[in-house]
């Protein structure tokens, strides 16, 4: 708080201020203080890390990036330097802490982190392009691909997030309530009244009646009577038989 004092003589803070400040100041006391990178040389290519000690700053940022190897951590130093095209280490340092944030479980989660710091940088850069943008067919390039970068990154989130729940299938129960002797059954239940058309088709197929009928049935009776009466006297029935008058 005498670093914010410190700033302008003279000047106290507000009520509203200093709650703020000591809000920040307690969740800036929650995280891990990392080493910066800084770019040396007059073109910045030589990149170091900004603590006294060079091997426990490396230990420390492996830890806050969830890294296990020292190699790995000597590309992931290079690549997001790679990000820095003004060599200020100001790009380079906010993907660092967009790492941190992430909170990386593993060496593929960091990566994915890199990723994400990598594509919003991308995007903001574009966003600026879109904005200075003089004519139509810059102004149409640049939407188009911050477009592309915008879900991007809303893929590599939810990858991350299907990343750290693994294969869990989530099993929402609402409003199940079992009486005296019930049982319940967790899962997809289906009613009886509530099969598809297809189901009812194939079932009603098998249910149809056969046309022959059973062999054991009674035969109908034949009526020999009124085949005689429909033919007249002295005719000859369809056997050839002659009828009597």
């Amino acid at each position: 708080m005498s670093k914010v004092r410190a700033q302008k003589a003279g000047y106290e803070p507000s009520k509203v201020e200093w709650t703020i400040i000591e809000r920040q100041a307690a969740r800036q006391a929650g995280t891990s203080d990392t080493p910066a990178l800084k770019f040396l040389g007059e073109d910045g290519r030589k990149v170091e890390l900004d603590h006294p000690d060079r091997v426990v700053g490396r230990v420390v940022l492996m830890e806050a990036l969830g890294i296990r190897s020292p190699s790995f951590l000597d590309g992931l130093i290079k690549q997001v330097s790679g990000i820095d095209p003004a060599r200020d280490g100001i790009n380079a340092n906010f993907a660092l802490e967009v790492i941190k944030s992430v909170k990386p479980n593993g060496q593929l989660e960091t990566m994915l982190a890199t990723q994400m710091a990598a594509t919003h940088l991308a995007t903001m850069t574009l966003a600026r392009k879109l904005a200075h943008a003089d004519d139509l067919v810059k102004q149409d390039s640049a939407e188009r691909a911050l477009n592309k970068l915008a879900r991007t990154f809303a893929l590599q989130l939810e990858a991350l997030d299907r990343h750290r729940r693994g294969c869990e299938q989530p099993v929402l129960v609402q409003n199940v309530s079992v009486n005296d002797g019930g049982q319940a059954i967790v899962g997809n239940v289906q009613a009886a009244g509530t099969r598809t058309t297809s189901a009812r088709s194939s079932q009603s197929a098998t249910s149809t009646p056969p046309f022959l009928t059973d062999d054991q049935a009674p035969a109908m009776p034949i009526l020999d009577n009124g085949r005689d009466q429909a033919h007249g006297p002295g005719q000859a029935n369809d056997d050839g038989e002659q009828t009597s008058p």
